[in-house]
């Protein structure tokens, strides 16, 4: 299969864009009561996508403008093994030149009020990407 090549995807392939068709489908509660703040721009303004195909990954969420990823972790992310797959996503994440945001479930179910606190701080500190050189 040959990789849509456009900056918003990073290379993603087609069988990452089906996956990530079929996840959007299946959210964990969590992902559902964050994606309820993230859509339609009501976070500073900004375009949020969930489930959103990066190279060979998927990411729970994904602003553009910001080069923003946020990941939301259930109890299977305490496990040695999931956790050490994440910090590897992660790294491979920031080698893209994107930002990685990490939240547990339990976070965003019992305080959501907060986890949008650190959402709105951090994309105010992030560079908007419309002011980048996009032949970069």
């Amino acid at each position: 299969m040959k990789a849509i090549e456009k900056p918003f995807f990073y290379g993603a392939s087609p069988e990452i864009f089906r996956r990530a068709k079929l996840l959007r489908g299946e959210m964990t509660e969590a992902e559902k009561v964050l994606w309820q703040w993230l859509r339609k721009n009501q976070v500073n303004g900004l375009r949020f996508y969930r489930q959103h195909p990066i190279s060979k990954f998927i990411v729970d969420f994904y602003c553009h403008s910001k080069l923003l990823v946020i990941e939301l972790d259930g109890g299977v992310h305490n496990k040695f093994e999931v956790a050490e797959r994440d910090e590897n996503r992660e790294v491979e994440l920031e080698k893209l030149g994107l930002k990685v945001l990490r939240f547990k479930n339990e976070d965003v179910l019992n305080d959501i009020w907060k986890v949008i606190s650190i959402i709105e701080s951090a994309v105010g500190l992030l560079v908007d990407r419309s002011k980048i050189d996009e032949s970069t």
